[in-house]
Order: structure tokens, then C-alpha cells, then sequence
């Protein structure tokens, strides 16, 4: 496991294409791993009211997919090789949006250094309806 996020993103104009792919048994050296599913999911990003994780350059979300909501939080990126981003990232699973009920982890830490015990707030939220296949290689 790696508090590291290597991360590379694409855009598909076309839905059709983007269907394609998502339902294709390979993609260059990727081979499909399992159905494709669909997840609702909520992001609720927070900071404090002064900023303090924005003007470090992280980001801090909380997700929610059925009942279980995971603490996310996100470092400054970097361009890397073949035009890849990676950034720390840190994950935990939590009870719920108040900090002081969080089971401690690398990423509760992280979270109360920067706010510093100041109290968080929502700065926005984003509901998504999202489609995903698992593929695998034999070096991933």
C-alpha cells in the first residue's frame, strides 16, 4: 500500500466511445477483471473557514457510496512520466462529518494538523452516477 496516488485522466467526447471501452474485454495490455458497475456516489469537500487547506494545496473530501463514507485527503500534484499526476493521498474510512468522532490514521492526523482545531465546513459537493470496470495486467 502507498499513501501515493498516481493518477492519469482522459476525455471521451463521444458516450458511445466511452461505452465501448467500458464494456471492451481488453484495452491494449488490460484485460477485463469483472462486470461493469454502477455506483451513486456524493463528494462533500471541506476547509476551514480561513482556507487553511487550500493555501497548503490539499484537498480534503468526504465520500459517501451507500452507507460508508471515507475521509480523503489530497496533496499538491506533480507531472510525472508519460503525463501522469501524483500527489499524497491519504484514505480513511469515518463515522460520519465531525472530526473528533474519526477513528485515528495517517489521515485524521494530517487533517487536524492543518486545521489546526479550527472547525471545517462544506465548500462543495458533487453527486455523481458513475460506471466502473476493474482490469488487470500481469505487472498490475
Amino acid at each position: 500500500m502507498t499513501d501515493r496516488e498516481i493518477e492519469l485522466k482522459y476525455r471521451v467526447a463521444d458516450p458511445a466511445v466511452a461505452d465501448a471501452l467500458l464494456r471492451a474485454a481488453a484495452i491494449g495490455r488490460f484485460e477485463a477483471a469483472g462486470e461493469v458497475e454502477a455506483t451513486e456516489l456524493l463528494d462533500r469537500f471541506l476547509d476551514t473557514g480561513d482556507g487553511a487547506f487550500r493555501a497548503r494545496r490539499h484537498a480534503l473530501r468526504l465520500r459517501t457510496v451507500r452507507d460508508r463514507t471515507t475521509l480523503t485527503i489530497k496533496g499538491p500534484s506533480e507531472r510525472v512520466a508519460g503525463g501522469a499526476v501524483s500527489r499524497l493521498e491519504l484514505e480513511a474510512i469515518v463515522g460520519g462529518d465531525d472530526p473528533r468522532g474519526w477513528p485515528p490514521s495517517p489521515a485524521h492526523e494530517l487533517v487536524d494538523a492543518i486545521a489546526g482545531g479550527r472547525p471545517l465546513r462544506e465548500i462543495g459537493r458533487i453527486a455523481q452516477h458513475r460506471r466502473s470496470r476493474l482490469v488487470r495486467s500481469e505487472e498490475t
